[in-house]
């Protein structure tokens, strides 16, 4: 079933995001947009890979797989992608995070942001 890709228990707020990590929460942060998206709009300030998700398996060796990742792109469906493909690759479904709205959402809730 299609729609199944697109449910995930981990869905976070942008809210509830920004307080767990004022409050000491250190995710990876991967970002799943295009460079071009980057350059142009910004990105969350502690992000710590830029890949677009249709090839992220190409650099699953560089996401750790014993800390929650937070998965981030423009509105939130990219990042519910790469994560489906995370999964498949082994990565714990519970420590995967996708966050709701992604970066729309992140600047809405005044989350820090860097060019």
């Amino acid at each position: 079933m299609v729609w199944g890709l697109f449910r995930n228990n981990n869905d976070i707020t942008a809210d509830a995001a920004k307080t767990r990590i004022e409050e000491g929460w250190s995710p990876f942060i991967l970002d799943v947009r295009s460079l071009n998206e980057i350059k142009k709009i910004g990105k969350i300030k502690q992000t710590k890979l830029i890949h677009p998700h249709s090839t992220i398996l190409e650099v699953k060796d560089k996401i750790p797989k014993d800390c929650d990742i937070l998965v981030t792109c423009m509105g939130g469906t990219r990042s519910k992608i790469a994560i489906q493909k995370l999964k498949s690759e082994g990565f714990n479904s519970e420590r995967l995070f996708n966050l709701k709205g992604g970066f729309n959402s992140w600047v809405r809730a005044k989350g820090k942001v860097e060019k």
